[in-house]
């Protein structure tokens, strides 16, 4: 009988500190849900304007004939000029290559950071026009 109780009241204590512990483990899980929910990275505005301005300029990369210059000598997902080209040149001192989505991505986003500020281009939809029409042109467009 003296076994049986201890058994029990074993049992009774292994269970307890089991629902204790999974209380805590929840109340520390939701802790650290909401804390990496804080920390989690928004989309910031050049990354927002960076898909704007791709979604625009060629349809995510989808649209035809990116390899074949346009008009104004545009090429790639981009749509990049040659004065753009060298514009990021004397900016960066890269070479563009119009048609690696991924490098270009990231030297759009060094010339809207340069040029931006410079124009006050604050949304995605201004930093598309400063993108299409460069500093000078977006003045302009700006009425400025």
């Amino acid at each position: 009988m003296k076994d049986l109780l201890l058994f029990v009241m074993f049992s009774i204590g292994i269970i307890f500190l089991s629902l204790v512990s999974m209380k805590t483990s929840s109340r520390i899980m939701g802790i650290e849900n909401r804390v990496s929910a804080l920390e989690k990275p928004k989309l910031d505005t050049y990354e927002q304007a960076l898909d704007y301005i791709l979604q625009r300029e060629s349809n995510n990369g989808k649209a035809d004939n990116l390899d074949v210059p346009g008009p104004d000598g545009e090429l790639g997902p981009w749509q990049v000029t040659p004065i753009w080209i060298d514009d990021i040149k004397r900016l960066t001192g890269e070479v563009v290559d119009p048609m690696n989505q991924v490098s270009t991505r990231r030297q759009v986003r060094i010339w809207l950071e340069h040029y931006a500020p410079r124009v006050g281009a604050e949304s995605k939809e201004e930093m598309h026009e400063l993108y299409r029409r460069g500093p000078t042109g977006y003045r302009r467009w700006k009425g400025e």
